[in-house]
């Protein structure tokens, strides 16, 4: 999300540098006397923003120098004549910069890691250097190989050969680099993060497999709350900022591994439609938990107050949204726009701008409503499946999880159960739709009967006379 202030003509290329592994060298006596100024690192005319670290090593935290700010008292001459003396090294003053609605950004600290933006090369040399001085002043040291640089473009330009340095090491430039946990591409938009959250997600899922198993846990139910806790975590991290724009346009990797774990937990073919494996579960689909936790964000956004930098970079992007042509393709709309379209279709639109936020428990009903009505319009073979299994409908109220994943204990049995109630098994029913072959054409191989399907095998076929009447004595003693 570039800031709705930047000039056109500025926007076609963005440098990034991401900066890593920091660590400090300052003693904890030192770093007692060490002020807080609240001033940010940023380059003239350059449009360039720094987000610098905090090292919290031995509970110090240090924050970028203010270069107008009156000379410290002489108790801490030394130390701080040195970072002075640094930052007056610097031909060039930094001046901040401004968002749409004109107020200035302040430093941004997450852990040890700091970001710096400009959209010349010029203005990235300078940071660096600027940071190099600053944390040669304060006894900082930079992790140069895990320095990279990412040069954003738009559609197909090419990539700048320039080269930047620090500290006499050459910093590599990349086409995307993981920060904070998600990973940007230079000329991807954000939905491109979907498919690395989708690895992680896939390794969490064997992962919980194969701990669940060496514990001997068996459970459905259990095993449905454990992918929720350690695995849908994982697809979801960061879906607040990358997720809109896959939630309107369908099926992503992440569902993918959704499906894999639901359909492995019934004993599923691959093949088996997603909605049924989601009624069976009493699951939702991915993208309803996402458009939760958009919906949870835009509402934590809009309950801070109106200096909070989160809250001002919403509205900056809401002020893009609406010099943006509607008619773009999604992928080149600004995050507010889309999270608007998500929320309208979702049943709850919402003004970004104002400080109310979504009523997130009617967002959940709604959603829960809408998925429960998409079965009205699906498949033949769905349709099928809702009128055997479900009698004919589907009511949000009774959407839970199938009553013999906790009613039958041994899982051979659960998946055979699950198989025959899904369409999953491999009576003629079935693969005669494989072959193409009309309902009328897929007879019982063992008595000839005119259609072999569940309820054949379950009350008519004589193949399964002795085990009806076997389940018959067992339910009458």
């Amino acid at each position: 999300m570039l800031p709705a202030s930047w000039p056109a003509r500025t926007a076609s290329v963005v440098y990034t540098c991401n900066v890593a592994a920091l660590s400090d060298t300052i003693t904890s006596a030192v770093a007692s006397t060490i002020d807080r100024p609240n001033n940010f690192v940023a380059t003239g005319n350059d449009c360039s923003l720094t987000v610098n670290a905090a090292p919290l090593r031995r509970r110090q935290r240090q924050q970028a120098v203010d270069p107008n700010a009156v000379p410290p008292p002489p108790q801490a001459a030394p130390l701080r004549r040195r970072r002075q003396q640094a930052v007056d090294r610097n031909s060039v003053p930094p001046s901040p910069v401004a968002v749409a609605s004109g107020e200035c950004v302040p430093p941004l600290f997450y852990a040890d890691d700091q970001a710096l933006l400009a959209t010349t090369p010029a203005g990235l040399r300078f940071q660096l250097g600027y940071l190099e001085s600053y944390c040669a002043a304060w006894g900082l040291t930079v992790n140069t190989k895990k320095t990279q640089v990412v040069v954003y473009t738009t559609g197909r330009a090419a990539a700048t050969e320039e080269r930047f340095r620090y500290g006499g090491n050459e910093v590599e430039t990349v086409p995307t680099f993981r920060y904070l946990g998600v990973h940007l591409h230079c000329r991807q938009a954000f939905a491109s993060a979907a498919s690395y959250r989708a690895e992680a997600g896939r390794r969490a899922m064997h992962l919980l497999r194969r701990r669940l198993a060496e514990n001997g846990l068996q459970d459905p139910l259990l095993s449905m709350r454990a992918f929720k806790s350690y695995v849908l975590s994982t697809l979801s991290y960061g879906a607040e900022i990358w997720a809109p724009q896959l939630i309107l346009q369908g099926r992503t990797a992440c569902e993918r591994v959704q499906l894999e774990y639901l359909r492995g937990l019934l004993g599923l073919r691959d093949s088996t439609p997603a909605l049924i494996v989601l009624a069976e579960t009493g699951q939702l689909p991915l993208p309803a938990y996402w458009t939760l936790q958009v919906a949870r964000f835009v509402s934590n956004l809009q309950a801070m107050g109106g200096e909070r930098v989160a809250r001002l970079a919403m509205l900056d992007s809401v002020a893009l949204a609406a010099d943006t042509d509607t008619g773009l393709p999604l992928a080149r709309q600004p995050w507010a726009a889309q999270v608007s379209r998500v929320l309208a279709a979702a049943g709850a639109p919402c003004d970004l701008t104002a400080d109310e936020g979504v009523a997130i428990p009617e967002l959940a009903e709604a959603l829960l409503e809408r998925h429960v009505a998409s079965y009205t319009h699906a498949s033949v073979k769905v349709q099928r499946y809702i009128e055997d299994v479900w009698g004919g409908s589907i009511s949000a109220e009774a959407y839970t999880p199938a009553s013999f994943l906790c009613d039958v204990p041994e899982r051979r049995r659960r998946v055979r159960l699950a198989q025959w109630r899904t369409g999953s098994h491999w009576m003629a029913e079935e693969t005669g739709r494989w072959q193409r072959l009309d309902r009328t054409q897929r007879p019982c191989p063992h008595c000839q009967a005119p259609l072999e399907d569940v309820r054949h095998a379950v009350y008519d076929c004589p193949l399964y006379a002795g085990l009806r009447e076997e389940y018959a004595s067992r339910h009458l003693l």
